[in-house]
């Protein structure tokens, strides 16, 4: 005997399967004294075959977790690939930001460079008059401190810009080579408008992190619907019905097909495992695995809460720094300012004068001038810090992240959009 069958197999959503099939049978038989017709024969038979679960793997959730968790793991990727862009997004404003402090920096180190020259030469003009030996060398002391202040300050700057080619990655700018950045922007501060209650909103729903044990969840949630269901008995509706056609040839038993020649055949099939303390122990497992990932979720989100308020807490202690410097340098400019008048009504400019009064009064300008900058950058970058910790960061900037299969980012309740920007 031989046979041969081929047909197709389709499972739909709610667990059945249905099959159709064609096979052809070969069958010689010589047994003595035992006579077939025909002999040798040929059988062929058609066959629709219908098979559906009704209690355990019946059902769209179970049959369909496979893809759903495949999908899932498409979501946290992208939103991992998303967490890492935010950190990226993060870290490139520091180092600008920083490069502006270091481009502001040198320019006021350069700028003290040269008055404490022009001071100096005032100080050895005045050698044959009152300026002793003592005090051109600390003129000349002023100085060589002043350009060393200007070398570090030019070797900080070119660091802070290959800090920042390297976080931007981009071709035209390598960090092998020595293209200078120069910053388009200046750091300027407004009255913020947050609130602790939005902000906390916008990381719960926009922070990726979170975003990401939440489809954790939906992953857990799913597993114990299979699990639950694999608890159930086995029970499945069969059905087939076949027609047959027989011959002493291939081509005849075919051309037979559609006779009377037809079975069916209709049926349950039931099987219960005893105890069944595997799929009990597997559906105590994920009802287990919930618990836990709703805890991680909650720790993650009183970890984002207090993230949001320290970054909150931080933005707004630098903006009340920068009215203190700004302060600081309006006394130290008017205490220059009176200076420069007292020096146009004064004969004699003594070099205790030049040194002592003028050049410390010029550093105490420059020293208030950076420091201003200082808190002025410090609260560009805990302003940015912020919006990374709600999730909004790349939203602020008109940055993007889509994947074309993946779903979109979940948005803010009744809040599609976030609070304006100071």
């Amino acid at each position: 005997s031989a046979s041969l069958e081929a047909g197709v197999r389709k499972r739909f959503d709610f667990g059945g399967t249905v099959a159709i099939s064609t096979r052809t049978a070969y069958v010689n038989d010589s047994t003595p004294s035992t006579v077939f017709t025909p002999d040798p024969s040929h059988t062929t038979n058609v066959t629709l075959a219908v098979n559906q679960p009704l209690l355990r793997n019946a059902g769209q959730t179970v049959n369909r977790a496979n893809i759903t968790v495949a999908d899932n793991a498409t979501r946290r990727e992208v939103l991992a690939l998303n967490d890492r862009l935010l950190d990226t997004a993060l870290q490139a404003e520091a180092s600008y930001w920083q490069l502006v402090f270091a481009h502001y920096r040198l320019a006021v180190q350069e700028q003290l460079l040269q008055i404490t020259i022009e001071t100096a030469e005032e100080v050895s003009r005045r050698r044959d008059v009152d300026a002793n030996p003592v005090q051109l060398a600390q003129a000349q002391r002023e100085v060589q401190n002043r350009q060393s202040e200007v070398l570090r300050a030019r070797s900080g700057l070119r660091d802070t810009a290959d800090q920042l080619k390297l976080v931007l990655n981009a071709p035209q700018l390598p960090t092998a080579g020595e293209a200078m950045i120069v910053p388009a922007d200046y750091p300027h501060a407004l009255p913020d408008d947050y609130t602790l209650n939005q902000a906390i909103r916008h990381a719960v729903y926009r922070r990726p992190d979170l975003n990401s044990i939440l489809v954790d969840m939906e992953d857990v949630r799913i597993q114990q619907k299979v699990a639950i269901n694999q608890v159930l008995p086995q029970l499945n509706l069969v059905g087939q019905v076949s027609n047959v056609g027989l011959n002493d040839t291939v081509t005849s038993s075919i051309n037979r097909l559609g006779g009377p020649y037809t079975e069916y055949q209709v049926g349950f099939q039931f099987e219960q495992s005893i105890g069944n303390r595997a799929a009990e122990a597997a559906e105590r497992r994920t009802r287990l695995a919930e618990q836990a990932t709703y805890i991680r979720y909650r720790s993650g989100v009183e970890q984002a809460v207090v993230q949001v308020k320290q970054a909150m807490r931080s933005l707004r202690t630098q903006y009340k720094l920068i009215g203190v410097a700004r302060k600081a340098r309006l006394a130290a400019a008017e205490n220059l300012r009176t200076l420069r008048e007292r020096e146009k009504t004064t004969q004699e400019l003594t070099p205790e004068f030049l040194l002592d009064l003028k050049l410390r009064t010029q550093q105490a300008v420059a020293d208030a001038e950076t420091r201003e900058l200082q808190t002025l950058v410090e609260y560009k970058i805990a302003e940015a810090r912020y919006l990374r910790v709600t999730g909004t960061l790349l939203d602020y900037r008109g940055m993007m992240l889509r994947h074309p299969d993946a779903p979109a980012m979940p948005q803010t309740p009744n809040d599609s959009q976030p609070e304006t920007a100071p």
